[in-house]
């Protein structure tokens, strides 16, 4: 049995002493570690999202007009606020527009307007040149001189 034993140690002593040195096998790791990192496929990077452009307006409301084209009649809302400033002083104003057109060049609309806390409405009829606008302080009807509704036919057609 100790011939056994001493066999055994002598080929464990032969093996240990015939493997590669602490060296060999450093260089063998930072071999392989070098092949797997020239092998390595890089990744993607992860791409940044491109925000749309921002509308500009004019875009949109030319867009909007032609789009517009051919259309025999629309109603048309809008709110529209207003801050007038002048020497330290702010004044809101709200405005709100509604109304509806008719081609070729009818437009029904009203428009209220708040002003220091009064509100001011005003009615508004226009056939082809003629308008007709109901006075704010009397609520009479008045043929006006001159058509100047922001939403004339010719505003709203031409922009």
């Amino acid at each position: 049995m100790k011939m056994r034993t001493a066999l055994l140690f002598a080929i464990v002593i032969i093996c240990i002493s015939c493997g590669p040195s602490q060296a060999e096998l450093d260089a063998t790791a930072n071999s392989i570690e070098a092949d797997n990192a020239s092998t390595k496929t890089a990744e993607a990077p992860t791409p940044t999202p491109t925000p749309p452009p921002t509308p500009i307006a004019e875009d949109i409301l030319r867009e909007s007009v032609s789009a517009l084209e051919g259309v025999e009649s629309y109603h048309f809302e809008m709110d529209l606020h207003m801050k007038l400033k002048e020497g330290g002083v702010s004044i809101d104003m709200p405005i709100a527009f509604e109304g509806d057109f008719q081609s070729p060049d009818r437009v029904q609309s009203n428009v209220s307007m708040t002003f220091s806390g009064i509100t001011f409405v005003l009615e508004q009829i226009i056939i082809g040149d003629t308008q007709y606008s109901t006075n704010p302080e009397t609520g009479e009807w008045e043929v006006m001189a001159e058509t100047i509704s922001p939403f004339g036919p010719s505003t709203i057609t031409d922009m």
